[in-house]
C-alpha cells in the first residue's frame, strides 16, 4: 500500500485562513484498470478513507473541502493520461461507483458532517448516468454539500467563491502549483520510473 501512497493523484493543497483544509483528488489520472490487477476495489477504498481519516483526524468536522476532478488535459492524455477518458473504460466506472459505496458507508455513519463543500470538476457527461446511481449512497446531508461543474469557467469561478486562488491547482485557474501531488498516470510507467 506504501507503494500505492507513492503513486496515488491525492492530497492536502493547503488550509484556508479559517482552518478548512482542501483536498484535491485527481481520479481521471488514477489507472483503475492496472490498479486492479495489483489490488482489489476494496484495498482502493481503503485508501481513499484512509487518507481522509488522516485529514479529519487533523481538523474538526466540517472543515474539509474536497475536490475530485474527473478531466485531465490535453497534454496530460496525449503522455501519461491512463486512457483518452475515464468513461469509456468499465473498470473506471464500476471501480468509481465501488469506491463511493464503500467509502460512503464508512464516510456517513463515522464521519457526519466532514465536508464543508465537495466539488466534482471537469465532469464529462457520461458522469450524469454514474450520478443518478451513485447518489442515492450518499446521505442526504453529504449530498447537499456537492456541487458538480463541467465548464472550465464555472468550475474556477464557483470554487474561488470558496477558496483563495493559492489553493486552487493551477490547471483550474489558481495558484497553486501541486508540488505535493503525484501526478498518478500510467501505473506501468510510474512503475518504471520507481525501479
Amino acid at each position: 500500500i506504501e507503494k500505492l501512497k507513492s503513486y496515488y493523484p491525492s492530497g492536502a493543497l493547503g488550509d484556508t485562513e479559517d482552518g478548512n483544509q482542501v483536498v484535491l483528488y485527481r481520479m481521471a489520472m488514477v489507472d483503475f484498470p492496472a490498479l486492479l490487477k495489483e489490488f482489489t476495489t476494496e484495498e482502493l477504498a481503503i485508501l481513499n478513507i484512509a487518507s481522509l481519516e488522516m485529514a479529519w483526524r487533523k481538523y474538526p468536522q466540517g472543515n474539509m473541502f474536497l475536490i475530485i476532478d474527473l478531466g485531465f488535459s490535453e497534454d496530460e492524455k496525449k503522455t501519461n493520461a491512463p486512457v483518452d477518458s475515464i468513461w469509456k473504460v468499465q473498470p473506471y466506472i464500476s471501480a468509481l461507483m465501488k469506491s463511493v459505496k464503500v467509502s460512503s458507508a464508512e464516510v456517513d455513519p463515522n464521519f457526519p458532517e466532514s465536508f464543508q463543500k465537495i466539488f466534482f470538476v471537469r465532469v464529462p457527461s457520461a458522469f450524469w448516468a454514474s450520478w443518478k446511481i451513485a447518489q442515492y449512497f450518499v446521505a442526504e446531508r453529504t449530498r447537499s454539500k456537492i456541487e458538480v461543474l463541467s465548464s472550465e469557467k464555472s468550475i474556477y469561478n464557483k470554487i474561488k467563491q470558496h477558496l483563495p486562488d493559492e489553493l486552487i491547482p493551477t490547471y483550474l485557474g489558481g495558484k497553486h502549483a501541486m508540488e505535493n501531488i503525484p501526478p498518478g498516470g500510467k501505473y506501468d510507467l510510474f512503475l518504471e520510473q520507481q525501479n
